[in-house]
């Protein structure tokens, strides 16, 4: 048995016999999480830049995603660069290179990343059917040879695309990100 599944396997087991230990109630807010933005995997971060509005976000993703017009669209980012590969009004879609070599990735892959963000990070309740109008993430990818992150919330689109997701500021302007599903989906962490 791998090491995550007896790790849930208490929490799997609770939930199949319908008493959840968590002891919230399916559309019960969830708590603050400011000061807990970190997954339990450590991979996804959430609240942690200045906000995009929610809608938004999902309208740029929708460009990245399979069908998109970005979908195929190769984006390089140098080492040690950060790009905002998308960006409209005042929200922003970036990828950080950690690498030491160049980074290529499809609109389809960065788009995978931002849905992992989109469906974890901002929701108010345990159904995941409710959600903050603001979105901020952040999402890590570490492993055979890359070593980058997903980022979206605020953007100024005149800003130079090289601007870090952390410089770009914007907190106050868009709805703010309060809360979160942190144990992020298996299918998140595969691009």
């Amino acid at each position: 048995m791998s090491s995550n599944m007896v790790r849930y396997a208490p929490l799997f087991l609770a939930c199949l016999l319908g008493s959840a230990t968590a002891s919230f109630a399916p559309n019960e807010r969830l708590p603050d999480r400011r000061s807990q933005a970190v997954s339990t995997d450590g991979t996804l971060h959430c609240g942690i830049f200045g906000t995009g509005d929610k809608s938004t976000i999902e309208n740029l993703n929708y460009d990245l995603r399979p069908g998109g017009k970005l979908t195929d669209k190769t984006f390089t980012i140098g080492p040690g660069q950060c790009n905002r590969v998308h960006c409209y009004d005042t929200s922003a879609i970036y990828v950080c290179n950690d690498a030491k070599v160049d980074l290529k990735l499809t609109g389809a892959m960065i788009g995978k990343g931002v849905k992992c963000i989109f469906d974890h990070c901002c929701k108010q309740d345990w159904s995941g059917s409710k959600y903050n109008d603001g979105q901020s993430g952040q999402k890590f990818y570490r492993g055979m040879g890359s070593d980058f992150n997903i980022a979206v919330g605020y953007g100024n689109c005149n800003d130079p695309p090289e601007i870090r997701p952390n410089n770009a500021l914007g907190w106050g302007v868009n709805p703010q990100c309060v809360g979160g599903i942190l144990v992020p989906n298996p299918d998140c962490n595969r691009l």
